[in-house]
């Protein structure tokens, strides 16, 4: 990892880039294209909330895995740290 310091004196932990961010970041853009179409087309059943919510009514143990999910991300995000971060 790589440190730069910024004008106020504090060093911002800077990773060089690699595919998997080029990878990530087109996935990402790709979501959002996909959602705003969807959000602004006026067809029904076509954004991810909505296949979301259908999802849910259909197979009610969905409720589970969704909770899971949004608690591992919460979890990974917010509290886990980075194994291979040395805290530098």
């Amino acid at each position: 990892m790589l440190g730069t310091k910024t004008g106020l004196g504090v060093t911002v932990a800077k990773r060089a880039w690699n595919k998997w961010r080029t990878i990530w970041l087109v996935w990402i853009g790709a979501f959002l294209v996909i959602e705003g179409i969807a959000v602004f087309n006026n067809e029904d059943d076509d954004t991810l909330s909505e296949f979301v919510w259908d999802f849910v009514t259909i197979h009610p143990i969905g409720w589970i895995g969704i909770a899971g999910l949004l608690g591992w991300l919460a979890f990974h995000f917010l509290i886990q740290k980075d194994s291979d971060d040395d805290g530098t």
